[in-house]
């Protein structure tokens, strides 16, 4: 009776330890991340203007796409994206439309400039922050760029696809 007593409480507390091992885990994979990427268009880099600037920025985590925006003008401003991510890895595309493999021309000076990654906490207080440099089209154009982040470590890569014509 004892041992069928023992048994009877040990798959009591063990079942319990296993949904609240299930509760935490589903907890952990909802957990937000806020983040930004700031950055300003340009349409004279190489000294040579162009009339307009064409770029995407994309947001993705092991949770799937989670924000996307676009960004056209003919005029230099501020461009910037500030949202809220869940899962435990990033990725961020950045990446410039108007580049043509086949023509120098097209977008030729226009680029996003002073490009920087925030990873922020609740009050927006920046917890990390990483100066991803510049995109461009010029005669060497560096018109792609793969921002990964870790938020489990802070760690991070940076991967640009560059062209020279």
């Amino acid at each position: 009776m004892k041992n069928i007593l023992l048994f009877s409480i040990f798959i009591v507390l063990f079942s319990c330890t296993l949904e609240e091992e299930m509760q935490v885990e589903e907890e952990i994979s909802t957990i937000t991340q806020s983040i930004s990427i700031t950055g300003n268009s340009v349409l004279d880099f190489c000294d040579n203007p162009s009339g307009n600037y064409d770029f995407t920025i994309e947001v993705k985590t092991e949770d799937g796409l989670q924000d996307i925006k676009d960004f056209t003008g003919t005029s230099s401003e501020d461009a910037n994206l500030e949202t809220t991510v869940t899962g435990n890895s990033l990725e961020v595309l950045i990446q410039l439309n108007n580049f043509d493999l086949a023509d120098a021309s097209n977008g030729r000076g226009s680029g996003y400039d002073d490009i920087v990654f925030n990873y922020l906490g609740h009050n927006n207080d920046i917890l990390f922050q990483e100066n991803l440099g510049s995109l461009f089209i010029c005669t060497d154009s560096f018109y792609e760029l793969i921002y990964t982040f870790n938020f489990e470590d802070n760690t991070s890569n940076i991967e640009v696809k560059i062209h020279g014509f």
